[in-house]
C-alpha cells in the first residue's frame, strides 16, 4: 500500500467515524439520554471530539 492509498484509507476511517457519531448522538438526543450516561470518560472524549471536528 503506497502513502497515498493509506491517507485516503484514514481519511475514510474518520469519516465514517464521524457519521456513526453524530447517529449516536442524534440518537441520544431523541431518547433524551445525556451521552455521560452511556460511555466511559475516554470514550467521552473522543465522542465529543469526532462530533466537534468533522472531516474536511
Amino acid at each position: 500500500m503506497n502513502r497515498k492509498e493509506f491517507i485516503n484509507q484514514i481519511n475514510s476511517l474518520y469519516s465514517l467515524a464521524w457519521s456513526m457519531t453524530t447517529s449516536v448522538s442524534s440518537l441520544l438526543d431523541q431518547v433524551g439520554i445525556p451521552a455521560h450516561r452511556v460511555f466511559s470518560e475516554k470514550s467521552i472524549e473522543l465522542f465529543f471530539f469526532f462530533l466537534n471536528n468533522p472531516p474536511s
